[in-house]
Formats: structure tokens, C-alpha cells, sequence
């Protein structure tokens, strides 16, 4: 599920939905997006904790929470984003 959160992410996001999931976790704006090389580990980034967040959102909490950005999981009304995010873009 991670993975396909980084894959929802790459289709869907802008630059302004990210600002507001960084936000939403209470993470400084400034905060980088994506690592900075391919063999870097996401867990210290804002897609990483996305891509946490989705997975641990759509698995019920069933699933580990490997976040080092945001050590706790989301709370409820960041899982509602992410539901309502989920929700609104189409099947192409």
C-alpha cells in the first residue's frame, strides 16, 4: 500500500496538496518532498510520510508506522483527508 501511495501521490498531488498534508502533520513547509537520491530512504520526507500515512490509513491501523518525519501514525482528521483525497479523483 505505500507504494501505491507514491503512485497516487506522483498522478495526483500538486505542490499545493502537499503543502497541505505537510501541514495537516504539523510538518515545517520547508520540509523536502522527496529525498534526494534514489537509494535514500522516504521515511524522513514528506512523501514517505504520505505514503505512511495512506497505508497505515487503509489498513485500519493493521499495518507498521515506519514515519521518522512524524513518529506518531494520523490522527482522524488527517485520515479524513486522506480519504477525501482518495475519493475524488476518477479512475482513468
Amino acid at each position: 500500500m505505500h507504494e501505491l501511495a507514491h503512485a497516487f501521490d506522483t498522478k495526483y498531488l500538486t505542490t499545493d496538496l502537499r503543502k497541505e498534508w505537510l501541514a495537516a502533520r504539523n510538518i515545517s513547509a520547508d520540509t523536502a518532498w522527496y529525498p534526494p537520491y534514489d537509494e535514500c530512504s522516504d521515511y524522513d520526507y514528506g512523501a514517505g510520510d504520505f505514503a505512511e500515512s495512506v497505508s497505515w490509513t487503509v489498513q485500519k491501523g493493521m499495518s507498521e508506522f515506519s514515519s521518522r518525519l512524524v513518529k506518531s501514525p494520523p490522527n482522524k482528521s488527517q485520515q479524513a483527508l486522506i480519504w477525501k483525497w482518495l475519493s475524488i479523483f476518477p479512475e482513468k
